[in-house]
């Protein structure tokens, strides 16, 4: 809004030539050269400006309601749009709108094809544009991109509404390393979950790698479920479920648009939703679990310290378990008396936000492997003496937070090993666990002595003031 109101001489022109204020959208004429650059500029150095994880380059399209049916919601009919494409096609795209015009497009469908296809030709420049200009800026910060790209391919309607070519944009994954985030268009809202299921067999054939491919899921009231099988208004519950099951077939990833609209039981359920081919098995005081991917699992509240497999494990949490990909036994640690708790001293993974594919104790902390198309986040119990990937020493700055320490670690795959403390660390803490508890230990007796030799005092007191008496008496 504040670029609209600052600029109004950038803004889109309608087919009548009102301001472009489409649907939810104000639309800026992205074919006037400065205009264009100004936005760009402006992306890249928002991007520039904070710590993001990535950038979503979402729905750089038209918006028009019914295409040319209503003209007064009809873009782009801005004079840069109509010089262009006279230059290039002989006729000025605003005769596809007069009545008495050979271009009218209800008599010329050629004329209006030719300028639909022009259109889409600029909205794919759009994407290519701004490609360069934040693909540099996204490696050098390791940061993930996403195009998110409306579905022209099974909708009939939505390239002559929106000037978006499914196809056009697709050939762009060849040039930049983009993650393509494909969203249905609102008529299909209200079909049923496995829409999704045609979505990715059409869509796996033309991308050629499937960990590049997710599905956007729109849950929002505004589908129209009259003539549907859909049972509210709003995605929610067993079909939500169901929805997402579908939407994540391709490479396991799936986006979920709500704007406060999905219920949080939902957003509760979804994270075992996300887990449904896993196996676990409860065998008295262990479980066996098996999984595809990394999972969390809540455990007792009242258990603590476990063994995976045999070997105390690292991974875990205020009653969860951190779990790579894989079959393991997870089983309680017994609680046994000891003189001394070295397990305070102990460094653990609370949390990891990656694809992790082994988690492994060693003597001095723990490591993991893991491999991610994204920067991801380990979240530990404390600070750690030294971080190593793939066996070299990094500056890596860990950051505290609510007594715990989070670190961001690069994309790609990788190796990390945690190191607790150095040798010097190491003898302070143990020298310091062991006089702590020496004081502690002293402390006790100390007391338990002295409250002997008080109670030994009284005891004496008061048989010395009874043989008093009797030799009075």
């Amino acid at each position: 809004m504040k670029f609209w109101e600052e600029h109004p001489e950038w803004r889109a022109r309608t087919a009548t030539g009102e301001d472009g204020h489409v649907g939810w959208r104000h639309h800026m004429d992205l074919d006037i050269p400065e205009c264009r650059d100004a936005v760009f500029d402006f992306a890249v150095d928002f991007l520039n400006k904070y710590e993001w994880d990535g950038v979503n380059i979402a729905e750089l399209n038209y918006d028009t309601v019914n295409g040319p049916e209503t003209p007064k919601f009809y873009l782009p009919m801005g004079a840069t749009t109509r010089s262009a494409f006279l230059a290039q096609s002989n006729f000025d795209p605003i005769m596809l709108f007069s009545p008495s015009s050979p271009y009218y497009w209800q008599r010329n469908r050629a004329a209006l094809k030719k300028f639909e296809a022009y259109r889409a030709q600029r909205v794919l420049e759009w994407h290519r544009e701004l490609l360069d200009r934040v693909t540099p800026v996204a490696k050098a910060r390791d940061m993930e991109v996403i195009v998110t790209m409306l579905d022209s391919l099974h909708s009939k309607t939505l390239n002559r509404d929106t000037g978006m070519d499914s196809r056009l944009i697709l050939s762009l994954m060849d040039r930049y390393p983009f993650m393509l985030q494909v969203e249905d268009p609102s008529h299909f809202w209200a079909e049923g979950p496995d829409r999704y299921q045609k979505f990715t067999d059409t869509y796996l054939k033309l991308v050629k790698d499937r960990e590049r491919l997710m599905f956007d899921i729109n849950v929002i009231p505004d589908r129209n479920i009259e003539k549907s099988h859909s049972p509210t208004q709003t995605a929610m519950g067993i079909e939500l479920a169901q929805t997402v099951i579908a939407a994540r077939q391709a490479s396991g990833r799936v986006a979920v648009y709500s704007e406060g609209t999905v219920p949080y039981p939902d957003i509760d359920a979804l994270s075992r939703v996300l887990a449904n081919d896993a196996i676990l098995e409860n065998q008295s005081n262990s479980w066996t679990v098996e999984s595809k991917e990394a999972i969390i699992l809540n455990a007792p509240g009242q258990w603590q310290n476990y063994q995976v497999n045999g070997r105390i494990w690292p991974g875990w949490g205020e009653n969860t378990i951190f779990m790579p990909a894989g079959k393991h036994q997870i089983s309680l640690v017994e609680r046994k008396f000891q003189l001394m708790d070295k397990s305070a001293l102990d460094i653990r993974l609370l949390r990891f936000s990656g694809d992790m594919d082994s988690l492994t104790p060693t003597q001095q902390g723990f490591e993991f492997t893991y491999d991610s198309t994204l920067r991801t986040i380990a979240l530990l119990n404390r600070e750690p003496h030294e971080i190593q990937i793939d066996g070299r020493k990094t500056d890596l700055q860990p950051v505290a937070y609510a007594g715990n320490w989070s670190i961001r670690l690069p994309s790609g795959k990788h190796r990390v090993e945690i190191i607790a403390d150095s040798t010097a660390s190491t003898i302070v803490n143990t020298t310091s666990l062991y006089s702590s508890t020496a004081i502690v230990i002293f402390g006790t007796v100390a007391c338990g002595l002295l409250g002997l030799l008080y109670m030994a005092i009284l005891v004496r007191r008061t048989f010395a003031h009874a043989a008093g008496d009797r030799r009075k008496s």
